[in-house]
């Protein structure tokens, strides 16, 4: 649930304001410097971003003031630890590096938090642009199923007609370049789905080999995993057409638009089927 800024503040302070009798009574060159590079991390680190300032200053000038005063002997040492043994260019070192040590401990927690915040701001727009895309990604799916469905069951070009031993009949769906049919044998009646291109491929002499001849390759396959294709040919008009088996159901299309993932068993199977 967090804290309050008021909250934050107070406990702030208090801790800025304690270092200084704690600091002076361990002594400025003991390790109490690292506590307060600790607590510069964690209130560098915060919302509030006024307060963190200004809290961690208070301690860093607060240490500088004291170490410079201990260090130029204006003020007798009076820490647990003295510095009565040090050297003058040891004191000089420490009253150079600690201040910048916490000055710098104070930057990177700001800059931490800044890149917090800009990597959850990202996270939070590409969750953003993941959902608009979702959203245009059903859309994208309901439009095709529409599209798929346009004109299913209604009379189409070729209904009535023959192709081979087939009659035509209702429009199934249509696509870029053909159009499927359901279709009943003229001698048993026996149901069939038989595709037809669509006359604006005619000029196209690669599209229509490639139909009559994957056709032709279809006719020779004989397996329970694969429709069976009963024959290819030309209509009157020599539009080619191929005349498969009827199967009631969905296509795996159909369902992965509908449902992205498969279970692992039907998953399985499908492999099986496929091997």
């Amino acid at each position: 649930s967090g804290y309050s800024r008021m909250v934050f503040r107070t406990f702030g302070w208090t801790c800025a304001i304690c270092s200084v009798p704690v600091m002076a009574h361990l002594g400025v060159f003991s390790p109490a410097p690292v506590a307060i590079t600790m607590a510069i991390g964690f209130f560098g680190f915060s919302i509030d971003r006024e307060h963190a300032l200004y809290i961690s200053l208070a301690a860093i000038i607060s240490y500088t003031i004291i170490c410079g005063s201990v260090t130029f002997e204006l003020i007798p040492d009076p820490g647990l630890f003295s510095s009565g043994h040090l050297a003058f260019s040891t004191k000089l070192s420490m009253f150079i590096l600690v201040p910048m040590i916490l000055t710098s401990t104070l930057w990177l927690a700001r800059l931490s938090r800044r890149t917090m915040l800009e990597c959850v701001d990202r996270a939070a727009r590409a969750m953003e642009l993941a959902d608009r895309r979702q959203e245009l990604l059903v859309e994208a799916k309901q439009d095709l199923e529409h599209a798929l469905r346009a004109g299913s069951g209604k009379s189409g070009r070729y209904t009535n007609q023959n192709a081979g031993s087939y009659q035509l009949g209702p429009l199934v769906s249509q696509g870029a370049i053909g159009e499927i049919y359901r279709a009943r044998h003229r001698r048993d009646a026996k149901p069939a789905a038989v595709k037809v291109l669509q006359a604006a491929t005619l000029h196209r002499n690669n599209a229509v080999m490639r139909f009559m001849r994957e056709g032709q390759i279809a006719t020779s396959l004989n397996s329970e995993y694969i429709v069976k294709t009963h024959e290819v040919g030309q209509l009157s008009d020599e539009l080619p057409y191929m005349a498969m088996e009827w199967l009631d159901g969905e296509d795996l299309a159909s369902r992965l638009r509908r449902d992205t993932t498969l279970p692992v068993v039907i998953a399985c199977e499908l492999v099986d089927h496929i091997g």
